[in-house]
């Protein structure tokens, strides 16, 4: 990664670092909200490889399976329907938070800013965010204006006391309670909370599995490896990764194991 992509003024965030701020105060109650990291690349694979493995309703009925297996088919499909849920939460409310930031900077109570390649920093009309080019600000993190009669790009950042000033006090939907969420996401909220996983302090993946090992409520049935290894996996931040997501090879292989 370039020192340009890194470096960001201080009192000045990138628009990734504004939408996940955004959502944690729009959404102060969900999961998504209490965990600092973005999963939706990771529920793809994830959900599809879930899909796969899953046994049609249809061989569930004319196959002659032990109650074991038909028990655990069910749970398979709980968590993968989860899985779901979580990927249409994440996508719900980043769109939520892109379109409450793009309304603060359209009505100026946010100011940002394109962050040159040669180190300008250019403040941007607030009309260009209520233009057709906001799908591809929020996409991209990038954006264009005419400046000195001169066109200009960089990367789009926000002053970060506007959007401390512009976050309301109460999130949406604060009437939310932790008794709506499936039963998985109740158990990654505690697993979360518990674990504090930060920035700062790389927390090793075996850790992760060992505490949702040993913490693993009955209520979720019978504990398996590859619900350990998804949960670990979304438990951890994305640069805390080295080699991101098992393989489909891996992943078969634990659940042959």
């Amino acid at each position: 990664m370039s020192d340009e992509k890194q470096f960001v003024p201080t009192g000045l965030l990138t628009l990734e670092r504004a939408n996940y701020l955004a959502r944690k105060a729009l959404f102060a109650d969900t999961l998504l909200a209490k965990v600092d990291y973005d999963v939706g690349k990771a529920l793809a694979s994830i959900e599809e490889d879930w899909k796969a493995r899953r046994p049609p309703e249809e061989e569930l009925a004319t196959q002659e399976l032990s109650e074991a297996e038909i028990a655990v088919a069910r749970l398979d499909k709980q968590f993968a329907d989860t899985m779901r849920d979580i990927a249409s939460q994440l996508r719900e409310h980043t769109w939520s938070a892109h379109r409450w930031i793009r309304n603060a900077a359209y009505t100026e109570t946010l100011r940002t800013f394109i962050f040159t390649s040669h180190g300008e920093l250019i403040q941007m009309p607030h009309s260009i965010w209520g233009g057709e080019e906001f799908g591809g600000i929020v996409s991209s993190g990038r954006a264009s204006t005419v400046h000195r009669s001169e066109l200009v790009s960089g990367r789009v950042l926000v002053r970060a006391e506007d959007l401390e000033r512009a976050l309301p006090d109460q999130p949406q939907g604060s009437t939310t309670t932790s008794s709506r969420l499936p039963p998985y996401l109740k158990f990654m909220v505690r697993a979360a909370e518990a674990l504090r996983t930060s920035a700062d302090e790389r927390l090793p993946k075996d850790k992760i599995r060992q505490w949702l090992r040993d913490n693993w409520p009955s209520e979720l049935g019978e504990l398996s490896d590859n619900k350990i290894e998804s949960m670990a996996t979304f438990l951890r931040r994305p640069e805390h990764q080295k080699g991101g997501l098992l393989s489909g090879q891996q992943v078969r292989d634990l659940r042959r194991g």
